[in-house]
Parts: C-alpha cells; structure tokens; sequence
C-alpha cells in the first residue's frame, strides 16, 4: 500500500532492481509483450514510480502490473 504519495528520492538497490525487472518480465509474459515494445517501456516507468512512491511488496507491485 502507497504510504504517501511523495516520491521517495532514494537511490534503488540492486535487489530492488531485480525485483522490480522480475515483476516486469512476468507481466510481459502474462500479457503477451515483447521488451522491446513501448508498453513494456511504459511499464517498467510505472512500476519504478509505484515503487518509489512506497510500493515494496512484490504481489502488489504485480497486482499494479497486470491490471495496467
């Protein structure tokens, strides 16, 4: 759940990384995007700035994900 909604300025860790490209690649997947397509651009800026925003558990940033 989006605890405010401030942009937090901290940098991301690797392991937030990673989690973040995890969710991507297994929306891509669900959804039948290629990595190379804009919506998958698109949805990469959306998870970061979720993220960002307080978002840190994976189910929900996938529950975002799937529903964009």
């Amino acid at each position: 759940m989006i605890a405010d909604m401030t942009t937090l300025r901290e940098p991301l860790e690797p392991a937030d990384i990673l989690m973040l490209k995890g969710v991507l690649d297994e929306t891509c997947a669900r959804r039948g995007i290629a990595h190379d397509d804009e919506a998958a651009e698109w949805l990469a800026a959306s998870l970061i700035r979720v993220f960002q925003q307080g978002v840190r558990n994976r189910r929900e940033l996938l529950d975002f994900a799937v529903t964009r």
